[in-house]
């Protein structure tokens, strides 16, 4: 970041980043979701690896092309050391979305949290198939939380990522974001 002693990065710097390139837009939402520098207690970010940049990178490039299907979010949360958290972040940065042209949002612990705490009708479907104990969801499960996120949005009259926000901002029993 040049000889600044701090910057400010904010979700439209890291968009701009990705539309640039991928794999400084995959750096970039790593410093915007982990401005430490590790994951919560300290755990090393296996994903700031060269190597694993350069394969999310990859993905990220191959996603938008095809558009994300079950198997390819599998596949990009395949990596070891490196979970959901980190890969929404790439995915929606990354300005991704699914084959049925829902955009990818952010699915980490506080979304998590808010969908299983709550219950909302609204993620019925996906409830019926990921148990509160775990926290990652499959691939298809990733499709089907961005189809009722795309459906909540559409009958608020809201943008996806907004409702993605929403739940962040109240998971219950999360420190203030």
């Amino acid at each position: 970041f040049g000889t600044a002693p701090s910057i400010r990065l904010a979700r439209h710097h890291v968009i701009r980043k990705f539309r640039w390139n991928a794999d400084l837009g995959c750096l970039y939402a790593l410093c915007w979701g982990f401005p430490r520098g590790c994951r919560p207690g300290g755990v090393k970010l296996a994903a700031a690896n060269p190597i694993e940049i350069s394969f999310f990178g990859t993905m990220i490039r191959a996603i938008r092309k095809d558009g994300m299907t079950a198997r390819l979010y599998d596949t990009i949360n395949s990596r070891r050391g490196t979970s959901n958290g980190v890969t929404t972040k790439f995915l929606y940065f990354g300005e991704v979305k699914s084959k049925a042209g829902h955009p990818a949002l952010i699915f980490d612990s506080r979304v998590h949290n808010y969908i299983q705490s709550y219950r909302p009708l609204e993620f019925r479907k996906l409830l019926s198939t990921m148990p509160k104990h775990r926290a990652s969801p499959t691939g298809a499960e990733y499709l089907v939380f961005l189809e009722a996120v795309s459906t909540i949005a559409a009958a608020a009259n809201w943008r996806p990522d907004a409702v993605e926000m929403f739940m962040f901002l109240n998971s219950p029993g999360k420190r203030t974001a």
